[in-house]
């Protein structure tokens, strides 16, 4: 199958499921304009299965891996925040237990001071 053919047919099946079909309407839709517009209507009209299989394919799996790419960074933000909380605490704890309490007043305050503790402390 032409690959130059796949990439021009995915608009106007996005055109579609922008408009609230499913996918397998979307594409069969998309599929039955280009062989009323004689676009490779010979091709499609002989190979249709085949196209809606190349089509339906490439799709999923584009949303498969945007899906996996969207749950990755939720994944990756969720460890970010943790991360940024333990250090926190951490840098807090110590700063209670150094007596410093007024360098965590200030810390809070400003983000800045907050980076040189915890730099100073190797968190």
């Amino acid at each position: 199958m032409n690959l130059k053919f796949v990439g021009e047919i995915q608009t106007p099946v996005r055109d579609k499921l922008n408009q609230g079909f499913s996918l397998e309407i979307a594409v069969d839709q998309a599929v039955q304009f280009c062989i009323e517009q004689d676009i490779l209507a010979d091709i499609l009209s002989q190979n249709r299965a085949e196209v809606m299989n190349v089509l339906l394919t490439t799709y999923n799996r584009k949303q498969h891996n945007r899906t996996l790419r969207e749950e990755g960074r939720e994944e990756g933000r969720e460890e970010g925040r943790c991360e940024g909380i333990n250090r926190i605490n951490e840098l807090n704890r110590r700063l209670l237990l150094d007596d410093r309490k007024e360098d965590m007043l200030r810390a809070v305050q400003d983000s800045a001071y907050q980076e040189e503790l915890l730099k100073e402390y190797g968190l």
